[in-house]
């Protein structure tokens, strides 16, 4: 057995490691380093030795700079084996998400109660925990504070080992811990011995456990843009429901109709458990219709779908309950309360974008931004968060659709512009008359607005520009008075026009009457002349 060395260049939050950085790796899922050392040279560190059995070789290796984890950037395989490599590290610093297996609890013949630790919830302020068990997924859990937590799974067997593992996951970010196994108790003793048949693996079908709805325009109703997330109870298929198969192989009853979905509209997550489908063109559901996949459903093992026939529904919106009209009186008119404008709820995303290039999204898909190779000249970590509205400039009206962009570190302009794509709201559609040229994509910097051009698509709700800017971002909506301030113009030049021209040919008339004067001694008759 001899070790595998590894050596290479290093950096930390986007810069040479200074000296003393401390570089751990490790050999697939381990958690105890095989291989350990600083780095002596900034930037640099020096022939780290990885011990390990001849039978791990063809392992993935992982790393770690200063306890964060680090991103492979090559040459080498990154893989234990007989071959020492170059493998040169990226990472950032900061929290991130962890998440910790526990042994488990009041294990029977048939239930158990499964536990698990949230170390750290990184960056986010609300985390969703479960457990995979068996290639089985429990019920989810929703934690806001670092814990830990517990699960009670049921229709277990007896006698039969069941491997667990904890797995959490925020703004796409999943992790897990490591895995236990734990063995169910039997029924009661046997009293004659005699041998048994190998068991049949029990196969436990997916199930369609829930739905929930986004509404992303904050209208109240369901509608074109809103989002459906569909929850299944394991990993499924994903090639059994796309975008042109969707409307069918997820029926409602009564009847209705998601839109003419594209691949756009569609997508999975939450390790193939979640399906969002962004309602479209066409749609017709109103919330309250159940939903029972067909058999052609199927999860990852082929096996089909189990939901009940009367399957999960589709949340019905909530009518807010008006407010009585108050009684009035002869002399008076009660003045009415003025409805609120709703507050669009907050949105979030981030991600690292390193010289190649890259895509950061918010959680709800509202805001995406696509950066080009050559954006960035070094890994760059970029914020997108919603943000207050500031006063829309002259002519323009903001609702609420604002948000900040922000880079660690930071960075002023990009070196190659990137593309932005803003899911426009109803207030924003409305505000602009349902007049898609009166949309606009405008970031403000220096004290004013600067508006850019800007492409709408009503098909998918979006409006999208190029842009070298990172600052406060808003969607304007043009106001219906200032798109006729040139007629305002034109007539006010033809006024003027006019009265020059009357004047002018007043002077004229006049001029000519003083040098045509005469009196009545300047006129006389010659008595020869004959008529």
């Amino acid at each position: 057995m001899s070790p595998v060395l590894c050596w290479g260049n290093v950096t930390l939050d986007g810069a040479a490691a200074p000296i003393g950085t401390i570089v751990d790796i490790f050999i697939g899922a381990d958690t105890t380093p095989s291989g350990s050392g600083t780095v002596n040279t900034t930037g640099q560190y020096g022939s780290i030795p990885v011990w390990g059995l001849d039978s791990r070789y063809g392992e993935l290796l992982k790393y770690s700079v200063n306890g964060f984890e680090a991103t492979k950037l090559g040459p080498g395989n990154g893989t234990f084996g007989l071959q020492n490599q170059v493998v040169n590290l990226a990472a950032v610093s900061g929290p991130r998400l962890r998440v910790t297996t526990e042994v488990p609890e009041a294990v029977t013949d048939s239930t158990a109660t499964l536990k698990g630790n949230l170390v750290d919830m990184g960056n986010c302020t609300e985390v969703e925990v479960w457990f995979e068990y068996n290639s089985i997924k429990s019920n989810v859990l929703s934690l806001s504070v670092n814990g830990t937590f517990s699960i009670p799974i049921d229709s277990l067997i007896p006698e039969t080992p069941y491997s667990f593992k904890a797995k959490a996951e925020c703004d796409m970010v999943t992790a897990e811990g490591s895995t236990i196994t734990f063995t169910t108790f039997n029924v009661s003793p046997t009293p004659t011995p005699s041998p048994t048949p190998s068991p049949t693996p029990t196969i436990v079908p997916s199930k369609l456990t829930s739905i929930t709805w986004s509404d992303v325009d904050q209208s109240g109703t369901i509608n074109k843009g809103d989002l459906l997330r569909f929850n299944f109870s394991k990993a499924m298929d994903t090639g059994t429901i796309t975008a042109h198969n969707v409307n069918t192989r997820l029926p409602t009853n009564p009847e209705h109709f998601y839109g003419t979905i594209i691949s756009d509209n569609i997508g999975w997550s939450n390790s193939d458990t979640r399906l969002t489908v962004v309602l479209a063109e066409d749609e017709t559901i109103v919330g309250g219709e159940t939903v029972n996949p067909t058999s052609l459903v199927t999860d990852k093992e082929g096996n089909a779908d189990a939901t009940p026939s009367t399957g999960p529904s589709i949340p019905t919106p909530t009518t807010p309950t008006p407010t009585p009209t108050p009684t009035s009186t002869p002399s008076l008119t009660p003045t009415p309360t003025p409805t609120p404008t709703p507050t669009p709820p907050p949105f979030e995303g981030n991600g690292t974008v390193g010289v190649s290039g890259g895509t950061v999204t918010t959680n709800d898909s509202k805001v995406s931004l696509d950066f080009p190779a050559g954006a960035f000249t070094s890994n760059t970590t970029v914020t997108i968060k919603s943000a207050s509205c500031r006063t829309a400039p002259e002519g323009y009206t903001v609702q609420n659709t604002c948000f900040s962009i922000t880079t660690s570190p930071s960075v002023a302009n990009l070196s190659a512009s990137a593309t932005i794509q803003v899911k426009y709201s109803t207030a924003d559609w409305n505000a602009a008359g349902k007049d898609p040229d009166r949309l606009k994509l405008a970031y403000y910097s220096g004290g004013e607005w600067n508006l850019l051009v800007t492409t709408v698509s009503t098909s998918s709700g979006t409006v999208s520009a190029q842009t070298d800017h990172l600052s406060d971002w808003a969607v304007l909506a043009k106001e219906a008075g200032s798109a006729w301030q040139w007629w305002y113009t034109l007539l006010i030049v033809m006024g003027v026009l006019i009265v020059i021209a009357i004047v002018v040919l007043f002077v004229v008339i006049r001029g000519r009457g003083s040098a045509g004067d005469f009196d009545d001694d300047d006129l006389y008759i010659d008595d020869d002349e004959e008529f």
